[in-house]
């Protein structure tokens, strides 16, 4: 077994973290790094001719905020009363992290990245959670090709402790150092994590503080914003937690991992819902009793045939406990890597994982359940990877684990002047273990879904190691669905794009208008069944956009009588639509209101003047008005009635249509000027 390097990027900034990089349902990549967080973002093209996977890099600069410098007492009244030692406790005490005058403030460091499930499936997006040494946790979102502050878990956190604090005018000096330290433990959030469950629209997100407080939040997506609430907050019986993890075993109930910085790992049952009352700590069980002082630094739970496994590590340690549907612990097992410490776990499988090592040495852990025992067995994986003076500070796998992200970054000294760029992220393949070829042809899930595959197959292509096979005969075509149709669509660009001979490229030029005809047509279809069923309250957009669909559905009788099946289905719908009253029988340009005498073209429309105007992909009717929609992979444009009526999903090629960013960017622009 062998990861095969397909391409790498060079970072700017030093990552000294293990397991510093974590990958998102909608394939984009964050990588902790000494002055924020570094992103990559997997941005499929069909038309590319690169021999390169599509990406896009964007930067989150850590926040520099201190959530626990104001706890209601003044640090710099207090300290000139202080004694000497207890002067040293406030200095080093992390979670007051006191500023004052004439000092140099502390550098926050982002400590955890994580990201959230995708909140809604119109937009297939992934939220962004970013947590400080400091306590500061933010949630941010990728807006206008930027990461935007949606809002500020922490700051909501201290506002809701603040309702809780006392009085301190009676309180002594040394009362007051105790009730100061007391809100700062109570204060600093030291962990989080999401749940993989979505429900309305909306997810569950837990924070745990340095005092053992874990509260329950749900996030939940409104257009641009986001909305947070704080359901309920319990008290653990563990101090300093560094790692919490939730695992849904039904819609309001799971199983919440927590660890102390000793070294103890504890699982609560919990029961949650929507009200204070609903939240109920049904069991609670010991996972890890000793007091080792060895940081838990990664967690991860799946079902598996005869219950749930829980994989943890520490330090040099994987550990793989096997547990009851209630959490309580029945076998486990351990496995020692031969170097010092473990810098990534990334689940394959519900049977294997693969580990790397600070050293570079990557290797998959294989997990087996033996007469009621577990045990581990590795392999290695072969890399090539150059790390002379440089260490591996993570990998994490796509959401269909068919490529690899590794960060590398330097682990001695060096000169700038040489080494200006000391971290590396590379992307690379698993050939041997998923094939995605097969997986596409297999799987009825939404392509929106499978960029990774795709991009890899299309990288593949152009370097000539993969021949997709490209289906030609009109009847088969006729009667495959439209996600076949779509993956086929994908193929023929994948070869358009690496292909040399002229002849070929011609007919696989009109193959693919021929395809795109017939995707079209079962869009068209269905939206004219929809509307047709609307017949008595359409309103005038869809009454122009059924007009032209009548115009298309009379188009389609010059298909070849092979696709017997299309012409039948258009030639029904085609009667129907011809009983409705009140459908425009002329379309006009938008620019001069001249006829447009035909519909010979579903990109474009073009009047007697020669006013060329881009036509929505839903609806046929032109985009002419701002904000349009427009597809990140493919790049054809949607009408925004139209993508309220229809979604967000491009017909071509499954990908997110959204608003055009540059468009939006230079209307702003104008407005400011003005």
């Amino acid at each position: 077994m062998r990861v095969i390097e397909v391409q790498s990027y060079s970072v700017s900034n030093l990552v000294n973290n293990a397991f510093a990089s974590s990958w998102s349902d909608d394939n984009k990549m964050a990588v902790i790094h000494d002055k924020g967080v570094h992103i990559l973002a997997l941005t499929p093209n069909p038309h590319s001719v690169l021999a390169s996977l599509s990406c896009s890099r964007y930067s989150i600069k850590t926040d520099s905020s201190f959530p626990c410098s104001d706890l209601g007492i003044d640090l710099k009244k207090l300290i000139w009363n202080l004694d000497k030692d207890d002067v040293y406790k406030l200095l080093l005490d992390t979670s007051l992290s006191p500023i004052l005058p004439k000092t140099e403030p502390i550098n926050p460091n982002v400590k955890q990245v994580a990201w959230s499930p995708i909140i809604h499936l119109k937009d297939q997006e992934c939220l962004l959670s970013v947590l400080t040494d400091m306590g500061s946790l933010i949630i941010y979102r990728l807006m206008n090709m930027t990461w935007v502050n949606l809002t500020s878990i922490s700051e909501l956190w201290i506002d809701h402790c603040k309702k809780k604090w006392s009085s301190i005018d009676t309180l002594s000096l040394k009362e007051e150092m105790a009730e100061l330290e007391r809100r700062g433990s109570h204060a600093k959030i030291t962990a989080m994590c999401w749940s993989c469950c979505v429900y309305n629209n909306s997810v569950l997100f837990f924070t745990a503080t340095k005092a053992g407080e874990i509260s329950f939040w749900r996030i939940g997506r409104a257009l641009k914003i986001i909305k947070t609430n704080l359901l309920h907050s319990i008290q653990s019986d563990l101090q300093m937690i560094v790692k919490v993890h939730w695992f849904s075993i039904a819609e309001n109930a799971g199983f919440l991992l927590v660890a102390s910085l000793e070294g103890l790992l504890k699982c609560y049952t919990i029961q949650c819902g929507t009200n204070t009352s609903d939240f109920k700590i049904k069991d609670t069980y010991s996972i890890w009793s000793e007091r080792d002082r060895l940081k838990v630094s990664y967690m991860d739970v799946w079902k598996c045939e005869t219950g749930e496994l829980l994989v943890f590590v520490k330090e040099a340690f994987v550990l793989v406990f096997l547990l009851e549907s209630t959490g309580k612990p029945v076998c486990h097992a351990v496995h020692r890597c031969s170097d010092i410490k473990i810098s990534s776990i990334s689940r394959v499988n519900d049977n294997s994982i693969l580990m790397t090592t600070c050293s570079g040495r990557v290797c998959i852990l294989y997990i087996n359940l033996i007469k009621n025992k577990l045990q581990l067995t590795s392999q290695q994986v072969d890399n090539n990877f150059n790390l002379s003076h440089m260490a591996c500070y993570g990998a994490s796998l796509s959401r269909n684990k068919v490529i690899c992200g590794i960060v590398l970054s330097a682990n001695q000294a060096f000169d700038h002047l040489i080494l200006r760029d000391p971290s590396q992220i590379i992307l690379g393949t698993l050939p041997e273990i998923v094939k995605p070829l097969s997986f596409l042809q297999t799987s009825n899930e939404s392509l929106c879904t499978m960029w990774d595959f795709l991009e890899v197959l299309r990288v593949q292509t152009i370097q000539k190691t993969f021949v997709p096979e490209i289906e030609s005969k009109r009847a088969v075509l006729d009667t495959l669905s439209v996600g076949k149709l779509t993956l086929l669509l994908w193929m023929i660009s994948f070869k358009l794009a690496a292909e040399e001979d002229e002849l070929k490229l011609s007919r696989l030029k009109n193959l693919r208008n021929e395809v795109e005809i017939l995707v079209l047509s079962c869009h068209f279809f269905k939206r004219t069944a929809i509307l047709l069923s609307l017949e008595n309250t359409l309103t005038l957009f869809q009454l122009q956009s059924l007009g032209l669909i009548k115009k298309w559905l009379q188009n389609l009788s010059n298909l070849d009588a092979e696709y017997s099946s299309t012409l039948t289905t258009a030639s029904s719908l085609l009667e129907q639509v011809q009983g409705i009253q009140n459908i425009p029988s002329i379309e006009l340009c938008s620019i001069c209101n001249s006829e447009i005498p035909l519909l010979n073209d579903h990109y474009y429309s073009l009047c007697v003047n020669g006013h060329k105007i881009p036509r929505c992909s839903l609806s046929l009717i032109q985009c002419n008005e701002v904000p349009y929609f427009i597809c990140g992979q493919c790049g054809v444009l949607a009408h925004s009635l139209s993508v309220e009526e229809c979604g967000k999903i491009c017909v071509f090629c499954n990908g997110i249509l959204k608003v055009d960013e540059e468009v939006v960017r230079l209307s702003n622009d104008e407005e400011f000027k003005t």
